[in-house]
């Protein structure tokens, strides 16, 4: 009987010791306002982080999607081809899938055959969309593109 009767005791001292030093940080239950407002990241915002004032960003810029496609098309091994945005491109692959996403997972809209022209609008890392802004989503793999005709 006396055990039980500890353990209660010993939460309830938890739990008001809690609350004492919820009540001295100025917070209260689960709100985290007063933190959230008086938060001032050091630096700049750059992509989805922040970066040292004194440092350059270089997410977004034509310089990181020029490296991005050296580095995709050195991985998909097309012997080096730098994919840029706003490019014509062949298709180097007997038959390629035309994506709704930017993943091998995206429905399959439509098939490309081997040499037929495309124009890139956007290069992600390993995908290109070669559809406008302002119409439904195409996305090819760049390992099968090419700058010159097969």
């Amino acid at each position: 009987m006396r055990i039980p009767i500890l353990m209660m005791f010993i939460a309830a001292t938890t739990l008001a010791m809690d609350a004492d030093a919820r009540g001295r940080r100025g917070g209260g239950g689960k709100s985290y306002s007063s933190f959230s407002s008086s938060y001032k990241p050091k630096g700049k915002p750059c992509g989805n982080s922040y970066i040292a004032a004194n440092k350059t960003c270089r997410i977004g810029s034509s310089t990181a999607r020029a490296a991005a496609g050296v580095a995709a098309a050195g991985a998909a091994g097309t012997a080096g081809l730098a994919l840029a945005d706003d490019g014509d491109y062949y298709v180097s692959a007997q038959t390629l899938n035309v994506r709704s996403e930017s993943s091998a997972s995206g429905h399959v809209v439509r098939k490309l055959k081997q040499g037929d022209k495309v124009h890139a609008y956007e290069v992600g890392s390993d995908w290109v969309r070669i559809s406008p802004a302002d119409s439904n989503p195409e996305w090819v793999t760049g390992k099968y593109l090419s700058a010159s005709r097969p």
